[in-house]
């Protein structure tokens, strides 16, 4: 079992997968119904301690490869020192966007193998034309070694 306040460590591959509501521009009206669902693309995590670097391929919602610049925050729910649970933050590289993941697979000994939550983005202010309002669900889900050879 990883020590109490132990890092998670997250180098290596990720399966990446987002679903996503978006607004194209001011007029149009939200269709609910219109959901972008991605195909799974292979992502590499890089860490240095709570830093992190996730290199994504391009996919459906994304021409352009990139990198996401990340913190893991651990965030304390109890007054047990094991009650905690981490946060995964990342901030987009074509826009205003931000993932706010939390692990939601782990296994006894503490190893991450899946992050969840979502991706919100606000719309249609700033520099890049990429900027869309956009709402979202991620998923990082860790590649096993065996699938890597």
């Amino acid at each position: 079992m990883p020590e109490i306040n132990e890092i998670p460590d997250l180098t290596g591959l990720w399966e990446y997968r987002v679903s996503v509501l978006r607004r194209n521009n001011l007029v149009q009206v939200p269709d609910v119904n219109n959901i972008i669902r991605t195909i799974p693309t292979i992502g590499t995590i890089q860490q240095n301690g709570e830093f992190i670097v996730l290199t994504l391929p391009p996919d459906a919602t994304r021409s352009e490869p990139g990198y996401l610049l990340g913190t893991l925050t651990k965030t304390h729910t109890g007054s047990c020192c094991r009650d905690y649970f981490w946060t995964l933050t990342f901030s987009d590289f074509d826009d205003n966007g931000v993932f706010t993941l939390t692990a939601s697979e782990i296994t006894c000994d503490g190893f991450v193998l899946e992050w969840k939550g979502h991706y919100t983005e606000p719309g249609f202010a700033g520099m890049s034309p990429a900027q869309l309002q956009t709402a979202g669900i991620a998923t990082l889900k860790r590649v096993p070694l065996t699938e890597t050879k």
